[in-house]
């Protein structure tokens, strides 16, 4: 049995040990107080077969939060995956533009290097929201994890500790949500691609 059972989950009136568990007022009964007055009209369960239904329910929690783990990190995955193909996107745009001014200057010019400032400065920008994008994404990462880890650490609790007011970490458990990269816009992707396109064709 889970749950505890020394002197201070006995019943002060009755000596008995507090064995069941009032669904209304969250309270542990023992069998006496369970037909008192008070109690009478409350629903009524073991500790053992509430603490069961506590727990099912907060295994189900920590499945849709694993769930949320995973897709965050294929988010994250993906972020990744665009910084790197900006990056690529940043020396191949560079490599074109040299290209397209040697062909009528032998050597480098003022223009040419004032469009490869610009067409940087329209990469860095998307790079530095791509960075920051992914850096929400490793604290989702580790705030979702640690989420987790508390609802398996309170899965391993004695049955007492279970039917506590569960509500609260329960309601921070749902509100966790996964980050949605950029890399989920379809203009960035494209923005990222036009380079390497425009390059091999």
């Amino acid at each position: 049995m889970k749950y505890l059972s020394s002197e201070e989950h006995k019943c002060v009136t009755h000596k008995e040990t507090k064995g069941i568990f009032c669904m209304e007022n969250s309270m542990y009964l023992c069998r006496p107080c369970s037909d008192s007055h008070e109690h009478r009209g409350h629903r009524h369960c073991p500790i053992e077969a509430a603490a069961e239904g506590q727990l099912e329910r907060l295994l189900k929690q920590m499945e849709s939060l694993w769930e949320k783990i995973q897709e965050n990190e294929e988010n994250l995955e993906a972020e990744k995956r665009l910084i790197a193909l900006w990056k690529i996107r940043l020396i191949i745009r560079e490599e074109m533009i040299r290209a397209k001014y040697r062909r009528w200057y032998p050597l480098p010019s003022k223009q040419e290097e004032e469009n490869i400032e610009c067409m940087k400065k329209e990469a860095n920008y998307y790079l530095e929201k791509l960075r920051k994008s992914e850096a929400m994404m490793v604290q989702k990462s580790k705030q979702l994890r640690e989420m987790y880890l508390q609802l398996m650490a309170m899965s391993q609790e004695p049955y007492v500790v279970l039917l506590q007011d569960l509500d609260d970490i329960f309601r921070r458990s749902e509100s966790v949500q996964p980050s949605k990269p950029l890399a989920m816009k379809p203009e960035i992707y494209a923005l990222a691609l036009s380079g390497l396109t425009e390059r091999f064709n």
